[in-house]
């Protein structure tokens, strides 16, 4: 996935329910337990919502809707 891609989410997280949609606006190399080593990146996230919300999660939580694969 890479910027400007539209995305849904997989499952649910605090205030965003499984199955929003949202443009990837960014990604990072996670830190921490995160950083498993399988390739999944920590994108930055706007949510297609009426409130300008932005969230960050794992792209292993994320169903590609548009853009390339």
């Amino acid at each position: 996935m890479k910027v400007g891609d539209l995305v849904k989410t997989t499952r649910s997280l605090v205030g965003v329910p499984k199955g929003t949609l949202a443009l990837v606006l960014g990604s990072r190399e996670p830190r921490g337990t995160y950083a498993d080593g399988t390739g999944h990146k920590m994108l930055m996230l706007q949510v297609a919502a009426s409130s300008p919300r932005k969230i960050q999660i794992l792209s292993r939580d994320l169903e590609l809707v548009s853009g390339d694969r």
